[in-house]
């Protein structure tokens, strides 16, 4: 729980006191995929087919709402704050390496604080699966700006 409330506050803290590249609308269409993907997610792997979880096994309690609700929007809000969009191709690419380390650096440290339990996963399975995440997150990021490029030239 240590691990969850403090990474919260230190997250949320580099939100706050950042300087902004991102607007209002990104940063709350980021902050709404990111919770819809991680509950699509989790209700497969964790409540399907019970693969990992969060604190306790097969119990969905409030804690979990620090990670789900805080944890996973404030990180997708940093992620895309500052993603090099004008540099180089192998910029964005070691961008999108270095956030997946620290994701799996992340999840190790979680399971060692039992905020995460594995359950028949293991840890190299996470490690194809995050700059695949990071990737559809940048993704969305695109495709909200073109709705609004789109919209604004419509009108």
């Amino acid at each position: 729980m240590l691990l969850a409330v403090s990474s919260f506050l230190i997250f949320l803290l580099l939100v706050i006191f950042s300087k902004k590249h991102l607007s209002k609308l990104e940063m709350y269409t980021s902050s709404i995929f990111a919770i819809v993907l991680d509950f699509v997610v989790d209700y497969l792997l964790e409540f399907k087919y019970h693969l990992y979880g969060y604190f306790r096994i097969y119990k969905a309690d409030y804690e979990d709402f620090i990670v789900i609700l805080g944890i996973y929007p404030l990180i997708d809000i940093l992620y895309l704050n500052y993603f090099p969009f004008k540099k180089s191709r192998i910029v964005q690419v070691l961008y999108v390496i270095g956030w997946s380390c620290f994701s799996i650096f992340y999840e190790w440290l979680a399971v060692r604080s039992e905020l995460f339990y594995y359950n028949g996963w293991k840890l190299i399975y996470s490690v194809p699966i995050y700059p695949i995440l990071f990737l559809i997150l940048l993704g969305k990021f695109w495709f909200i700006n073109y709705l609004k490029r789109k919209e604004f030239i419509q009108k």
